[in-house]
Formats: structure tokens, C-alpha cells, sequence
């Protein structure tokens, strides 16, 4: 069975990805089955996944289940998959955040064979505001923020962005030293585009790692929209003038524009 594990981090247009990889065929496209609170689109398998850790979880928020699945990531992936090739599925795919999985256990799910590892990236000033306003106004999606202003502090944001990087460059290093291959999709190029045209950049990738995923007939679809779609920073940030005043003054415009 095919196995997609993505790493990316919160507002870098994951959920609108894999709702588009839905277009897969026979494939079960997973969200963040290793969530604190909840493990994203387990619904299903809810049986599978009390019987593998010997629980009785009653939802998949209930804190029994999540915890779990965290403590044993690797047997939470093992019984999605079992579960998902009992049903007819040829394939899954989930993604990992930051903040899921500490590094020994994100390390023994990235060392196993077969696995096929895809990072999504987007620049950090741009994930970053995302992130400040679904903060201050508490909506991660299908809310437009258009229009709505934060201020943002350059130390802060630096602070941020190493914790980004540090998280990011510990997974491609391992990785690399493992000799186990990866590819990166860029929400810039590759996910805020036309959704045919991502699933055919997507199957290129995959391709390139051995993965032929045919599409299925109906087309695909997402119900996620960009919550923003403001081009222009000053209207996105209250203090952009300061904020890169700051950034110039400490030498470090090119943070702005980099990724993890």
C-alpha cells in the first residue's frame, strides 16, 4: 500500500491539498491524524483504532484516542493502513505539524521503508500574518479576513521563523543522513493555483518518487478559499512600514522573503 506522510505546518494550505488529493484513486486522503485534540478524519476507523490500542475511545476528540495515537504514531499509521486496504483503498496519506510529535517519534515514522515524504512550504512572513490573524480573530477557515490588521513585532516574528526553520531542517537532515529521498511542494507555485493544476504538479512529484496515482473521474474539489485575499501588506499589517524598517535596520530583509 501507498504511503504519503506530508510535513508542513498550520497555514501553508494543507487542508485545501488534501481535500484536492481526495481526487485520488482508491486513495484515502488524510488530514492531522496526530492532532492534540482531535485525529482528523479517523472517523471511520474509530473501531480499528480502539482495537489496536485497547481503549474505548468514544469520538475521535476523545482524549483516550488522540493521546495514543500520539504515544504510538507508527501503530496509529500501521492500523490506517490495514484498515483503509480492508475497505479497497490503494494508498493514504496524512500530514505532520510541528507541534504533533516530538523527535523521536516523528523520526520513527519517517525511518521506515516504503515511506514517501513530501514537505509543503510556504513563506514565512505570509504563513506567519495567516497565522496572527486566525489568532486574533478565532477562524482557521471559510471566514474572510480580508481587511483585518495586526501588528507584528520583528523579534517576535524572527523567534518564530527559527522555530520554523530548526523543526524543518531537523526533518530534511534526517532524512538525508537516513538516505531515504524527498520532494517539496510550494504553496506559492504548487497549491494556490487551479486544482488541476496542482493534482498534476502533485502526480508529477509523486511519479518522480515511484508513486503512479491515477485521478478518478469526478473532478476535484475543495471547499476551502483563501481567507485573505488582500495582495498588498499594508493592509494585511497595521506597522508594515516599522516592521521592515526593523528588519532592514537588523540586516535581515532577506528573512522576510525566505522559507523554512
Amino acid at each position: 500500500m501507498n504511503e504519503i506522510c506530508i510535513l508542513s505546518a498550520p497555514r501553508s494550505g494543507t487542508s485545501h491539498m488534501c481535500l484536492l488529493w481526495r481526487s485520488f484513486r482508491d486513495h484515502a486522503s488524510f488530514g492531522e491524524i496526530l492532532h492534540q485534540k482531535m485525529a482528523y478524519g479517523c472517523d471511520q476507523y474509530l473501531a480499528d483504532l480502539n482495537a489496536a490500542f485497547g481503549i474505548s475511545a468514544a469520538g475521535i476528540a476523545d482524549s483516550a484516542l488522540t493521546k495514543a495515537m500520539r504515544n504510538d504514531p507508527v501503530l496509529s499509521i500501521e492500523t490506517l493502513k490495514a484498515a483503509c486496504g480492508r475497505a479497497g483503498q490503494g494508498g493514504i496519506s496524512y500530514k505532520i505539524f510541528p507541534q504533533h510529535l516530538e523527535q523521536s517519534r516523528l523520526q520513527a515514522v519517517l525511518n521506515r521503508d516504503g515511506l514517501v515524504v513530501v514537505f509543503v512550504k510556504r513563506l514565512l512572513i505570509d504563513s506567519y500574518i495567516s497565522s496572527r490573524k486566525a489568532q486574533a480573530l478565532n477562524t482557521w477557515s471559510k471566514t474572510d479576513t480580508t481587511g483585518h490588521q495586526v501588528s507584528l513585532n520583528f523579534a517576535e516574528f524572527e523567534k518564530w521563523a527559527d522555530s520554523r526553520r530548526w523543526w524543518f531542517r531537523k526533518a530534511e537532515n534526517f532524512l538525508t543522513e537516513a538516505g531515504r529521498p524527498f520532494r517539496t511542494l510550494y504553496y506559492e507555485a504548487d497549491i494556490s493555483c487551479d486544482p488541476a493544476q496542482h493534482l498534476a504538479v502533485a502526480r508529477d512529484v509523486l511519479g518522480d518518487m515511484g508513486l503512479d496515482i491515477p485521478l478518478s473521474e469526478t473532478a476535484p474539489e475543495s471547499d476551502h478559499k483563501k481567507q485573505d485575499t488582500s495582495q498588498n501588506y499594508h493592509s494585511k499589517v497595521s506597522n508594515w512600514s516599522a516592521f521592515c524598517h526593523e528588519a532592514r535596520s537588523r540586516g535581515k530583509v532577506e528573512r522576510l522573503w525566505s522559507y523554512a
